[in-house]
């Protein structure tokens, strides 16, 4: 990366961390993708205080004994370790990883552009990789998203190096990281595979150079430095699947919704939906490009004379991976309680980050004029105005991730009374329209269960409701039902509270305390 793209991306990286400071770091994990990040939470909270491993992660919201094993716990187990040494709250530490990584990702996203084209088109990528709205909203969440998204730039960029130059090490290095982006999130082979396959084959002839001289022919690979690469990425995959394995006899043993079993997410019948597609292209337009930065990208793929380099071709097959993503997972789309899921779209920002930036750069080129006197500044300022400009015209699109419920908004005050009035040790039912934000507020162990009135028609046809025979099975076992949001407690559930629980005489919370054991019949 060369002092003339670095000058550039410097005010670009103050910029990204400037528009997720006013969120602050330790503003509560209620937006966005809120159960997601609870649970990351919960498990950075119990390796912190020695109740759970590396091994056997552990959340407080799905009984005991509370295993949730899914991608590697490396974004929580550093919190943990951070929280320990420094004392800073940990939900702020999670924030300040994922914030750390998205920039870190503009970095390597800039130079895997680079390869192809001039600073000022891999400074604009960069740009919009801080600037999309799911890029600000998702970067700063307490989640190992950001994280992966960084790792599976570095294992692109890494392929692409191997490819100009192989050598064992690169071969090794690019294994690495496709590992860590799998270990992060088993979902990253779908966008991963197609972009290295591309970035470990595509014929660089014919493409213009960047100002680097990155983009050339390359040594050819020979046949050893190839079986070089395919084991070093076959033992990533290799290291990789054992963790999954290690996590889905850890849930065969104690299932958990959501975690690493089959839970109805993938339901071929979606595919023929139109409801399916247009939830994706929603989620797309609105918060991966906006519709100004769509219009920059329409012109980056209008017929013209400049070729994309092997680069930005592994960054298009990485994009259709992120759509396939969606596709597969579909009825992820449909859970309305996360938003339709819509961070699974946080990938697809380095796409629309190399097409607006190549868009914004046509137009740019187009004004200018060739004979211009400063022809090239005014191209640039052009070009990075056209940029802001669409990345301004998505906050409202940010903003609208980042604000929470309104129900939620006194939650901080009714948990600091649970605390008051639920010891650590006891058991604690919550009933709430989604799961890990209350027990993780509350700080305390239990069950949540979600009325299937609490959802929407399409989220109730996709999600695990409380079945009213697990809901029984849980009554049994907890000692303490709090209800933070009593208008979507079924009625018929209420009044067997009322009549055979003791409600919790406090004004603040509705909080019930079990009876002495026979007293209630069941519900």
């Amino acid at each position: 990366m060369d002092g003339a793209l670095l000058r550039l991306l410097a005010p670009i990286l103050l910029l990204g961390l400037l528009v997720r400071y006013p969120g602050g770091l330790s503003a509560p994990l209620f937006e966005g993708a809120a159960g997601k990040q609870t649970h990351t939470a919960m498990v950075a909270r119990n390796l912190a205080r020695g109740r759970s491993s590396w091994l056997r992660p552990m959340v407080d919201d799905v009984g005991t004994p509370g295993y949730f094993v899914k991608e590697l716990p490396l974004v929580p187990g550093l919190a943990a370790a951070l929280a320990r040494t420094t004392g800073a709250p940990i939900d702020a530490i999670g924030r300040a990883i994922g914030i750390a990584s998205w920039l870190a990702g503009a970095l390597l996203l800039a130079a895997i552009v680079h390869r192809d084209g001039p600073p000022l088109r891999a400074a604009l990528a960069a740009a919009w990789f801080v600037l999309a709205p799911a890029a600000i909203a998702y970067s700063r969440a307490f989640m190992t998203d950001p994280s992966m998204v960084a790792a599976s730039l570095a294992a692109l960029l890494l392929a692409r190096r191997w490819r100009e130059h192989p050598s064992r090490g690169r071969a090794v290095a690019t294994g690495a990281a496709t590992a860590l982006a799998l270990l992060l999130k088993p979902h990253a082979i779908l966008w991963l595979a197609p972009a290295l396959a591309v970035a470990i084959t595509a014929d660089d002839a014919g493409v213009d150079a960047g100002v680097d001289g990155a983009t050339r022919a390359g040594d050819d690979p020979t046949r050893r430095s190839r079986a070089a690469l395919f084991a070093s990425l076959a033992a990533g995959a290799a290291l990789a699947a054992a963790w999954y394995a290690h996590a889905a006899a850890i849930h065969r043993a104690y299932p958990v919704p959501g975690a690493m079993v089959a839970s109805g997410w993938v339901d071929p019948s979606l595919w023929a939906r139109p409801a399916l597609w247009a939830r994706i292209a929603r989620q797309l337009v609105e918060i991966v490009f906006t519709p100004a930065g769509l219009a920059l990208a329409c012109v980056a793929l209008a017929p013209g004379r400049e070729r994309f380099g092997p680069s930005e071709r592994a960054l298009l097959a990485w994009g259709a991976g992120v759509v396939v993503q969606s596709a597969l997972l579909g009825t992820r789309m449909f859970d309305d309680a996360a938003r339709g899921t819509e961070y699974y779209q946080l990938p697809a920002v380095a796409t629309a980050a190399l097409l607006v930036a190549r868009g914004a750069e046509r137009i740019a080129a187009f004004a200018r004029g060739p004979r211009a006197v400063g022809a090239e500044r005014i191209g640039a300022a052009i070009a990075a105005a056209l940029v802001l400009a669409a990345g301004l015209s998505g906050f409202p699109a940010t903003r609208a991730i980042e604000t929470p419920p309104s129900a939620y908004a006194d939650l901080p005050a009714r948990c600091a009374r649970v605390r008051e009035l639920v010891r650590p040790d006891e058991a604690l039912l919550v009933v709430a329209d989604r799961p890990g934000i209350v027990h993780w507020e509350c700080d305390r162990r239990g069950t949540t269960f979600t009325p299937a009135t609490a959802m929407g028609a399409a989220s109730a046809e996709t999600r695990v409701a409380a079945a009213p025979d697990a809901l029984w099975r849980t009554l049994e076992s907890v000692d303490r039902v709090f209800l933070p949001f009593p208008e979507i407690v079924p009625a018929s559930m209420r009044e067997w509270l009322d009549r055979e629980w003791r409600r919790v005489p406090d004004e603040t919370v509705v909080l019930y305390a079990k009876r002495p054991p026979g007293a209630g019949l069941r519900p």
